[in-house]
Parts: structure tokens; sequence; C-alpha cells
């Protein structure tokens, strides 16, 4: 393993501190290994990274990843930090754009509007490869 010099930045830190300032103890997932039925999850966290989204999972989901439930629940719930920067695929994602219905990286989306605050949270439906599950982005 080549060791790098530390350049100083905290950026990541700043982000995990916003993140726990919104959703209480949030913590850091320094590893994510997909279960069988977790495709959709690993997905999801895939998008988010690739847009540039800074996101935990947190709630049920989490608690059934660490084994504390024994059956998968419905939803998955993600904090993310508010980008600093928006493109058009995160506009419609926080539905600053708004889109009834779109499709991103291979996961189509249904907004569930009675269950969105806007600028706070977004409630989707998610489809992808024969699964569906409910997905809460909550975001400040």
């Amino acid at each position: 393993m080549a060791w790098k010099q530390f350049g100083g930045s905290t950026s990541f830190t700043d982000a995990h501190d916003t993140i726990q300032g919104l959703a209480g103890n949030a913590t850091w997932l320094n590893e994510y290994v997909p279960m069988g039925e977790d495709r959709i999850a690993e997905v999801i966290l895939w998008l988010c990274h690739s847009m540039g989204l800074c996101c935990t999972i947190v709630g049920e989901y989490a608690m059934y990843r660490a084994g504390k439930l024994a059956s998968r629940p419905e939803s998955l719930a993600l904090y993310i930090v508010s980008p600093q920067t928006w493109s058009s695929e995160i506009a419609v994602l926080l539905q600053d754009q708004p889109s009834p219905t779109f499709a991103l990286g291979g996961v189509g989306f249904e907004l569930v509007p009675i269950w969105t605050v806007p600028g706070r949270a977004v409630r989707y439906t998610i489809r992808h490869g024969g699964e569906e599950m409910k997905l809460n982005f909550d975001y400040k």
C-alpha cells in the first residue's frame, strides 16, 4: 500500500459532523457488503456516490443490516448532506426540478408526494432488477 501525505482536508469529517447533526447518532458505514437481496440498496449507494452525494443509511434498514431486525424492512432511509453543487440529476432526485417519475442509473423512481417535504425530505418508490422498495431521502 502506498502512503500519501495528508493534505489537511477536513471535508469528510465536516460532512460526517453535518450528517450527525441532522440524523442524531448516525455513523459512517466504512464498509458495505451486499447480501443477496440487497442489490437495490447497493445500486442506490453507487448512484449517490456517482453523483457526489455524501450519504449514510439510517433507521430500520441499518438495524436490519446490523442483525438487530430479523426481517428486511420495506424501506431504505438515507440521510444526505445537501450538495454544494447541483447537477441536473441531483435537481431531479431532490425534486428541485419537479419530476414525478424518472430513471437514473437503471433505477426507476416514482415520487410519493404525500410524504415529501420540499427542501427537507423526498420519498420514492424505486424499482431495479425486479425489486421494489420505498426510498426516503432526508437532507437539509
